[in-house]
């Protein structure tokens, strides 16, 4: 699992500041959700985008 944490991330064409992405092994979102206190093993970025329609 990868844990990506951003100041903002769209997904789907949905808008979220200051959230939390994890993938799975092939880069698929397992979960997100509101970053509310700093994470281990987390790469941190100020933009993301993901489109998996």
């Amino acid at each position: 699992m990868r844990r990506i944490a951003a100041s903002h991330v769209t997904i789907n064409g949905h808008d979220y500041r200051n959230h939390v992405v994890e993938l799975d092994e092939q880069g698929l979102i397992i979960r997100h959700y509101q970053l509310t206190e700093e994470l281990p093993h987390t790469e941190w970025h100020q933009h993301l985008c993901f489109d998996e329609r």
